[in-house]
């Protein structure tokens, strides 16, 4: 993908179906409910399981050599059975949200779902069932156009200086 709202979609659209879109819009569920910003959350549909809300948002600031991205994930899990406390007994789900970056992230919102793990390439999220899970980073990524365009005219203008400061260009003879 390119720009952030790339992602976005290619996100909607690999995690929802059209025909449970259709049917949630037609019969509301209590689960509709667990974010009052937005009426209608994308639903992925888990096997075994009903649908699953989730919202994946996106936002992406422009800094000439550097864009900033923000980036919003709720998913809530509340329809799905708890794993078990009893540390005998596994945990029948171990889902994990990673975000790998290329320059570190940092967390925006205190009310977010603090990271598992977080290192200088990125964090993980424990995806808990039973909870909703609310992600909130901000990361920064490199603009390629701009750096292209940064190292080419750095080439430009280091040929220019070598052609005509470094090596002067030979007289021709009729100059002065």
């Amino acid at each position: 993908f390119g720009p952030a709202s790339d992602l976005g979609d290619r996100f909607q659209q690999l995690f929802s179906s059209p025909e449970l879109a259709l049917e949630l819009a037609a019969n509301p569920s209590p689960a509709e409910a667990f974010n009052g910003e937005e009426p209608s959350p994308t639903y992925l549909q888990l096997p075994g399981w009903g649908p699953v809300p989730f919202e994946l948002g996106l936002e992406q600031t422009n800094w000439v050599f550097v864009s900033r991205t923000h980036l919003t994930y709720a998913l809530d899990l509340s329809d799905l059975p708890a794993n078990e406390e009893d540390a005998a007994t596994p945990a029948w789900a171990d889902l994990r949200f990673r975000l790998q970056v290329p320059w570190g992230l940092t967390q925006l919102a205190p009310t977010a779902t603090p990271p598992l793990s977080q290192d200088a390439t990125g964090a993980v999220w424990q995806l808990q069932p039973g909870q909703t899970t609310r992600i909130d980073a901000v990361f920064w990524l490199p603009n390629a156009i701009a750096l292209g365009t940064l190292g080419i005219v750095a080439l430009v203008l280091g040929g220019y200086g070598l052609r005509y400061r470094v090596f002067k260009p030979a007289k021709t003879f009729g100059q002065s």
